[in-house]
């Protein structure tokens, strides 16, 4: 008994001594009363998105809401040509969407490039993601209208047109 007391005291003595001896960690300051700096707050704190981080993520979640109604368009598999007419009206209503989206998009340009810079930067490493996950929801779709049916306009409207409307929403 005496040993693993030993034993759990020689650890926690080692423990200690690899942490500088200094106590809590900079994101417990707070709590132990002692005033943190506020680059040590920054540390602790989750970054806030910014506007233009904002503005992309809301030009990805129109994309999304245009992904999950066409995927309810196609889920029961109707014919083509009476899907066509219905894709095509979701094309007009979403690039609507996403050409009101584009003014407020350039201004950001012209108010604060950085801000510009962060809203392309988030749509440049989360575009593509969205494509994907465009593309794992259309599967069946894809795989019905392509393989079984052969309705190549069907196809391409899904895979391309789709992820044109986050183009109309960025276009500089």
């Amino acid at each position: 008994m005496k040993k693993s007391a030993l034993i759990l005291l020689l650890g926690s003595v080692a423990l200690l001594a690899a942490c500088g001896g200094k106590g809590a960690p900079a994101g417990d300051q707070a709590a132990s009363g002692q005033p943190q700096t506020p680059a040590a707050q920054a540390a602790v704190a989750p970054a806030a998105d910014d506007e233009g981080v904002l503005l992309a993520k809301e030009i990805l979640g129109v994309f999304d809401e245009a992904v999950a109604e066409a995927a309810g368009l196609t889920k029961d598999k109707p014919e083509a040509a009476d899907l066509k007419p219905k894709l095509d009206a979701l094309y007009e209503k979403y690039a609507a969407k996403m050409a009101g989206i584009n003014p407020r998009f350039l201004a950001l340009r012209d108010k604060d490039i950085r801000l510009f810079g962060s809203a392309n930067g988030y749509l440049g490493e989360n575009r593509g993601k969205r494509v994907f996950e465009k593309d794992n929801t259309l599967k069946d779709a894809y795989l019905y209208y392509n393989l079984e049916k052969g309705e190549k306009e069907i196809v391409d409207f899904l895979s391309l047109k789709l992820p044109a409307l986050i183009d109309i929403a960025a276009k500089i």
